[in-house]
């Protein structure tokens, strides 16, 4: 008789500056799993505030998991993913019992999920997506290319499903800038933001382009705490554990 080692699963993410409820996009996404007692521990930590990932690698630890799954609520594999989370990982000394999985962003899971909000949006607004520009919003960066490439990998999916006009990106900190894209000529758009949360940029920076570009725009709000989100997580999560797929996360 084979004894299955404990797993657990660690969620981990930047941090919310600002935003209504800071963090709660994690916070809820770690809830949903814990009830589904999918996993011998789930935790979830930030690199800055609170939850500390530091604090639920430790809970990891202690929880007497030989096997500790990380997954990144990041939308790209860059710096954070790929140098910042391991180096936690090595402080945590849990090196050897942690594996990181690929980031949200880059899961084939989400695109799907992503249409389903835009096409909702565009609905609920009584748009035509078929005669409507659909505008995914991702961050950018000016040092790095790994957020715009993420974006406009699901950006491309989206555009090859037919379901709207076109589909354009936009960045926060990087061309083409959100700000130029609402402005001009454009039909009906539902802007969709490549956000692992409802922070700072998807709360407070996304919406308020729009007003002060007075856009024909709506807002389908962030990717991140859309509760399909948890299901993706759960599925990452049993693929790495060799299990097959699950019943729907509560």
């Amino acid at each position: 008789m084979t004894t299955r080692t404990p797993v657990a699963l660690v969620l981990a993410a930047h941090g919310d500056r600002g935003g209504n409820a800071p963090n709660q996009t994690l916070l809820a996404h770690r809830d949903r799993l814990a009830k589904s007692a999918a996993f011998d521990f789930t935790g979830a930590g930030v690199f800055r505030g609170d939850p500390s990932l530091a604090g639920a690698l430790e809970a990891a630890r202690q929880s007497g998991a030989g096997r500790v799954l990380i997954y990144p609520l990041f939308m790209s594999g860059g710096y954070f993913t790929k140098k910042v989370l391991p180096e936690r990982i090595a402080e945590a000394g849990l090196a050897g019992r942690c594996e990181i999985l690929a980031p949200l962003g880059l899961d084939p899971a989400l695109p799907p999920v992503i249409l389903n909000c835009a096409v909702s949006a565009a609905n609920d607004a009584r748009i035509a997506p078929c005669h409507a520009r659909l505008l995914v919003v991702g961050h950018g960066s000016a040092g790095a290319r790994a957020s715009a490439k993420s974006t406009e990998r699901v950006a491309c999916w989206l555009r090859k499903t037919r379901t709207f006009a076109y589909t354009e990106t936009a960045f926060l900190e990087e061309e083409p800038m959100l700000g130029a894209q609402l402005c001009g000529a454009h039909p009906a758009t539902v802007v969709v933001g490549f956000f692992s949360s409802d922070g700072l940029h998807a709360a407070e920076d996304v919406p308020g382009a729009i007003r002060e570009a007075n856009a024909n725009a709506i807002y389908a709000g962030s990717v991140g705490p859309l509760p399909e989100v948890t299901e993706i997580i759960a599925a990452a999560a049993r693929r790495a554990m060799g299990l097959p797929a699950a019943a729907q996360v509560a």
